[in-house]
This record gives C-alpha cells, sequence and structure tokens, in this order.
C-alpha cells in the first residue's frame, strides 16, 4: 500500500491556472458536482513517470483510491507544480461526502485562488474581499470569526519567506562577483603599466590604437572565458551539494540543475564582465603606446593609472566589508539558533507517519489508533511509545478558539484562539517534554469521561498569571449562546515546544487527547535504546500487525527532523560565510597586489632611502600606511553600505539585529589586521 498526496480542487481551479493536460483531459462539468457518473482523478506528471513509466495507457484506466475505484482521466504536464511538486493526484472535492465536511465556519479547508483582470491591483481585490467579508459578517452574525482576508500573489505564496534568503544570496554572489572583476581589473591596469614599452613598440611600429585595445580585450575575454568555464565545471559538482545541503528547503529544487539557460547566463556574464573590466586597462595602454614614449622599464608609473588601481582597491575592500558583515551575522544567528531549547529531546527518537483510513476502519478507527499505540509499546528495544497528529516541525496543528474562565464573547468581538494539537497518552514522555505542573494525559481519560486538556507554559502564564492553572477549566468552542463554551479542565502544564521552526515564538497551545477529540493523521513516536533507524523495521512491522494494509506515508528519526528544519539557516550561514571568506581572500589580494606592485616599482627609491641612512622601519611604515590608508577608507564606505543593504537580511536573522555592533567592530578589526599583516618587517626589509 502506498500514500499518495492528494490536491482536492473545486471547478474553475485547472482554469484559473491556465493549465491544460499533457496526456488525457481534465474533468467536465457533470464530474466536478455529488453524484456524478464517476469518481475522477488527475495524474501528476512525476507520480505517472515514478509508478507507470510514462506508459499512456493508464489514461483510461482504474486505480483503487480510499478503497473506491477512480478512473485515471489524464496527466498534468512537466513542471506543473501546485502547490507543490509533492503531490501526486488531482481529485475533485465534490468525492468528499457531505457528512465529512466540517459546518464549523472558522474550520477553514479550502484555498481561494484567483486570477486578477490586468488592470486589478492587489491591494484593490484585497478590499473588494473584504467588502464581501463584511456584507457576510452581516448576514450571519452568530458567527464571531470574520476577519479581514487577505490576499497574496500565488508566485509569493509558493516561495513563502524563502524569497528573501534567495535574494541575499544573489547580492552576495554579485558582491563576489564584481569583487573578482575588481580583482582582475587592478590587475590587468598593472599589467598594462608594465607593458607600456611593448605598446610603444607596437604603436611604433603602425599599430593603431583601436588594435591594440583589440588585442587587450581579446585578452580580458579570453581569461573571462576562461574563468566561466571553470566556474562551470564547479557549479555542476556545488549544485549537487547545494540542494543536499538545503534538505528540500528550496521551492522546487528538483528543477534545479546546470542546463542551458545557465549556460547561456554564464557566457554572457563572462563577455560582459571581460569587455566591462578589461575596457579601462585596455584604453589605458594604447594612451600610451600612442603618446610614443618609450620608457625604461621600472622608472614610476603615471599618477592617473595610480589612483585608478587605488580606487579600485578601496572598491574591492568596501564590497568585502558588505560581505564580511553579512557572513558574520549569520554566523551568529545561526549560533544562537543552535542554543536554542526545542522543548523536546530528539536524540534516540523516531516516527512513523501514517493516516488512518475511515473507509477501512469506520467509526472504530480511534481503537486502531489504540491498538497500534498498545503493539508499538510491547516491542522490544522501544523505551515508550506516544503518538501525534503534528510531530514538532511536521504540522502547525490547529487553530481553535476558547474561552478563559467567565469569558463571554461580546458582539462584534472575536474570541481568543490558540494553538490545538492532538497528543496521546505517553507521548510527552516519549519525546522528552518537561511536564511543569500537572501530569500528561493517561489511558483512563476516555471520551465518556470528563473533558480534560493541558496547555503549554506560555498559555499557561498569559491567561492564569499567578501559576496555578492545573485544576481550572477553559470553555472549547465558545459563543454568545453559551458563553465560555464546553469546559475542559487543564490536567497539565508543559514546557513550551518549537512546533514550526526553531526561530519561532512560543505561542498558546493546547494539548487536546486524540482519544477524547480524534484526529485520523498519526505520528507514531518512540524512544529507542539502540540506533532508532535500526528499529525502523520493527515500528513499521507493529503498525502492519494490525492492520497490514495500512500506508505508511515515511519514517524518520528526530535528529533528522530537527537538522531538516535547520537546513535552511544551515544553507544561508554556510554559503555567506564561503561568500565572506573570498571576499575577505579577494580584498587581502587585492591590498597586497597594490602594496607589491607599489613596491617593485619605487625599488630604486627604497634603496636610496635605505642608502641615505633611512631606517627600515620607516620605509617599512611608509608602505604599510598607505595599505592602511586605502583598507580605512574602503572599511569606511563598506561598513555605511552594510548598515544599509544588511538590513535587508532582517527577516533571516535570528536573536541578531542588523545593525549588530559586535559584528561590525569583528570585521573592522579583522580588516584592518589583514592590512596591517600583508607586509612584514622582514621582508620590507629584504626588498
Amino acid at each position: 500500500p502506498q500514500r499518495l498526496s492528494a490536491l482536492l480542487f473545486a471547478p474553475g481551479f485547472f482554469t484559473t491556472l491556465d493549465v491544460a493536460p499533457a496526456e488525457g483531459r481534465l474533468p467536465r462539468e457533470d464530474e466536478l458536482v455529488r453524484g456524478g457518473p464517476d469518481k475522477v482523478v488527475v495524474l501528476s506528471y512525476g507520480f505517472w513517470q515514478r509508478q507507470y513509466g510514462s506508459s499512456r495507457t493508464i489514461v483510461g484506466s482504474r486505480i483503487t483510491l480510499e478503497g473506491a475505484p477512480y478512473q485515471v482521466i489524464g496527466v498534468m504536464p512537466r513542471g506543473f507544480a501546485y502547490p507543490s511538486d509533492r503531490v501526486d493526484a488531482y481529485i475533485p472535492y465534490s468525492t468528499i461526502t457531505d457528512d465529512m465536511i466540517p459546518r464549523i465556519r472558522p474550520v477553514r479547508i479550502l484555498d481561494a485562488v484567483a486570477r486578477m483582470r490586468p488592470a486589478t491591483t492587489i491591494a484593490a481585490a484585497g478590499a473588494e474581499l473584504n467588502t464581501i467579508a463584511a456584507r457576510l459578517a452581516a448576514q450571519y452574525p452568530e458567527d464571531a470569526s470574520w476577519g479581514e482576508t487577505t490576499v497574496t500573489p500565488l508566485r509569493d505564496d509558493i516561495t513563502g519567506n524563502v524569497r528573501t534568503a534567495l535574494l541575499v544570496l544573489l547580492g552576495a554572489v554579485a558582491f563576489v562577483l564584481l569583487m573578482g572583476c575588481v580583482n582582475v581589473a587592478s590587475l590587468l591596469l598593472a599589467r598594462s603599466s608594465v607593458r607600456e614599452r611593448e605598446m610603444a613598440v607596437r604603436a611604433a611600429l603602425g599599430a593603431g590604437r583601436g588594435r591594440i585595445v583589440r588585442q587587450l580585450l581579446t585578452e580580458s575575454i579570453v581569461l573571462a572565458l576562461a574563468g566561466g568555464v571553470a566556474g562551470i565545471l564547479v557549479a555542476r559538482v556545488g549544485v549537487g551539494a547545494l540542494l543536499a545541503l538545503s534538505a528540500g528547503q528550496l521551492p522546487r529544487g528538483a528543477d534545479v540543475h546546470v542546463d542551458g539557460a545557465v549556460l547561456l547566463f554564464a557566457l554572457a556574464l563572462s563577455l560582459a564582465t571581460g569587455l566591462l573590466f578589461g575596457l579601462v586597462p585596455a584604453i589605458h595602454a594604447s594612451k600610451t603606446a600612442l603618446q610614443g614614449t618609450i620608457r625604461e622599464a621600472g622608472r614610476g608609473v603615471a599618477g592617473g593609472a595610480r589612483r585608478l588601481r587605488s580606487a579600485l582597491v578601496i572598491a574591492e575592500v568596501a564590497l568585502a566589508v558588505v560581505l564580511v558583515v553579512g557572513a558574520g551575522l549569520m554566523t551568529r544567528s545561526f549560533v544562537r539558533l543552535m542554543n536554542v531549547d526545542p522543548g523536546f529531546r530528539p536524540d534516540h527518537l523516531i516516527a512513523v507517519n501514517f493516516t488512518i483510513s475511515t473507509t477501512q476502519h469506520g467509526k472504530n478507527w480511534q481503537q486502531y489508533y489504540r491498538d497500534v499505540i498498545d503493539k508499538a509499546r510491547t516491542v522490544p528495544g522501544f523505551m515508550s511509545v506516544g503518538a501525534t497528529k503534528d510531530a514538532p516541525f511536521r504540522g502547525n496543528g490547529e487553530r481553535d478558539i476558547f474561552g478563559p474562565p467567565g469569558y463571554v464573547v461580546k458582539a462584534g468581538e472575536d474570541p481568543p484562539t490558540a494553538r490545538l494539537m492532538h497528543v496521546s497518552d505517553g507521548y510527552f514522555r516519549t519525546i522528552g517534554a518537561r511536564i511543569i505542573a500537572g501530569r500528561e494525559f493517561a489511558t483512563t481519560d476516555r471520551a465518556d469521561g470528563p473533558n480534560v486538556i493541558l496547555v503549554n507554559e506560555t498559555f499557561a502564564k498569559h491567561w492564569f498569571p499567578g501559576g496555578d492553572a492545573v485544576g481550572k477549566s477553559i470553555g472549547m468552542a465558545p459563543t454568545r449562546i453559551n458563553g465560555m463554551g464546553a469546559p475542559a479542565e487543564i490536567i497539565g502544564v508543559v514546557a513550551d515546544i518549537r512546533q514550526t521552526a526553531m526561530d519561532e515564538p512560543a505561542r498558546e497551545t493546547i494539548y487536546e487527547d486524540n482519544m477524547i477529540n480524534g484526529r485520523v493523521k498519526v505520528a507514531l513516536v518512540a524512544r529507542t535504546e539502540g540506533e532508532p533507524l535500526a528499529m525502523a523495521r520493527k515500528l513499521r512491522e507493529a503498525v502492519w500487525s494490525v492492520d497490514k494494509e495500512q500506508p505508511i506515508t515515511s519514517i524518520e528519526t528526530f535528529d533528522d527532523v530537527v537538522s531538516g528544519s535547520m537546513a535552511r539557516p544551515r544553507l544561508l550561514t554556510v554559503l555567506l560565510g564561503s561568500f565572506g571568506a573570498l571576499g575577505l581572500i579577494l580584498g587581502a589580494l587585492g591590498i597586497y597586489g597594490v602594496l607589491a606592485y607599489l613596491v617593485s616599482e619605487r625599488r630604486r627609491e627604497i634603496g636610496v632611502r635605505i642608502a641615505l641612512g633611512a631606517p627600515a622601519s620607516s620605509v617599512l611604515w611608509m608602505f604599510v600606511g598607505r595599505g592602511l590608508a586605502l583598507t580605512a577608507a574602503g572599511l569606511a564606505i563598506g561598513v555605511g553600505g552594510a548598515l544599509m543593504l544588511t538590513r535587508l537580511m532582517s527577516g533571516v536573522l535570528y536573536g541578531v539585529k542588523a545593525t549588530d555592533p559586535v559584528t561590525f567592530a569583528a570585521v573592522g578589526s579583522i580588516l584592518l589586521g589583514v592590512a596591517a599583516a600583508l607586509k612584514r618587517p622582514e621582508r620590507m626589509s629584504e626588498d
């Protein structure tokens, strides 16, 4: 048995997205209403490839879903991935029976997708929908859950907050590219100064200015193209490492690869950089040649070229400052994130994920839920076993309204809400969560007994600041009719658990016993004595021993789950750290190159100074001071730029401000230290 990820769609879905099938057809109108002639399904392209080897004969045949026959009428095109590439099948929403659809207005299970008219703006669409919501609120005054609507571009909804991270990385890549180009331009400028005599000879032999420029540009373009080819070879290896490091955090990561578009972009970029940053040195060399001055080698260099190289070094240091500051901020953020307490112990913890079929087990599905837990607890090697609907970092739970003691919903007022989680007895003990007060659920807590709940620490501090939440009652689903709602006694307070992400703030959470108010989605969690993955087969067999046809979605260790939740900040930290280190190296090379060339062109002057009795320290400081001056100028410009640009990183930082003074001070000290260390006294004495 296999567990498929299905998207349930309503009429107008495919038309709105303006998509046509690769094979077969889309559902007709009569197939999208309840009681239609047949149950139909449209397969995703990826599932069609994996399961049926792209066989066209599957169209028109039948497959069994949830124990019922469905006719395969079509296959979606390659690349269609809404809402993600994990969807295997598209099924009409009308296949859900009336008795399975919640009739509680706060339970919102549908996402609406619309295509706006060309002249419509997001703000106008939001205002129109808010007008509709206000009209519905007036039409149904007994429901106090109407609020403002939110209109989001579909592209933003798909990419989510990864967009900010990708833009930060794009900016870092651009800065590294600029630094590389500036470095090459500085080196070409120095090289052109060395070749002044050669250019003068060529001009004297009849070479025109245009021909000299073309020659030097050809050389720079060849170098740029060679670098581009080397970069592509590195990229082919690096993309695989990038995807592995991202652990599925990049939207549509399966489509990320070095293809023709990437090759064309790399070619164009290499040509552009070769032309742009080789042009100034080429023009400078051609001007020197046309002057007809054949100088003796080593007699100095034009002041304009020296000033230009100094300006390039300042620009390079400024770019390095922005890169290194970004890397430092991300590193500090990641370190703080690593020190966050998730509220549970992920070591020696494994989970098997599945969904109970109500078609298979009917109204007795909760007994099956109980039997699976009890069976798993008899397996040798498991220290404890529990279950939850949504394991940490694998689900957000549900939002539900509640009423504190004595609370009455007033007219026009929305009742408070909290995150609602469904767990079993022994769940908190299994995951290693700390019970601050009271107890967790027990097998004696039943649906025919008192309604009992647990709350997290944040909930208890907010609604029971005196610290006596245990024994108090709150109302679940309060209304204006019955005031507080059905009472539920708080039997325990559990320490805050990071449910969605390590960097999320603690949210008020209510925990219900799945045997009292149940859900069919299950994460069966077990704490093992030894290696968790070694027990995966036994945990799977415990589930199948109760129902051999139970589809299992996945098995995973919590170490992997926590590691996956850190994938995005880890990816940003590694990449920005690499770019920062590369920027620091390029900046150091730029400073060293200018100082080395300055020493070489002033070698005679140094010799004269030493011969006349100048101490080596004064000669040393003449050049080191020059390097420090250039670095200080670049540092000042770079700090200003970093203060503006790193604000864009605020959305990806945790516990660190984009203007963190410690990071800025550390970066300044490092760059000044690097500049000072580039020319040692003993080496200067040798020169």
